[in-house]
């Protein structure tokens, strides 16, 4: 069940990641930063922090076996 929606959900970013539309020539266009990139970003600083610590908390468990 969690591989079907995970799926689902990596098929819909892959199918908005193709829907942009070609800025053409103008090197002046800036891309907006929204807060659901934001969002994204600060989510995965937080997962990666949390992956760390437990990481960390099984090699000290570990060495005081």
């Amino acid at each position: 069940m969690k591989k079907s929606i995970l799926l689902a959900m990596l098929l819909g970013i892959c199918t908005l990641s193709f829907a942009q539309v070609d800025p053409g020539d103008n090197p002046d266009i800036e891309v907006p930063l929204d807060g659901g990139v934001l969002v994204m970003a600060a989510a995965g600083a937080v997962y990666a922090v949390k992956k760390l610590r437990n990481s960390k908390e099984l090699k000290q468990n570990e060495s005081n076996l």
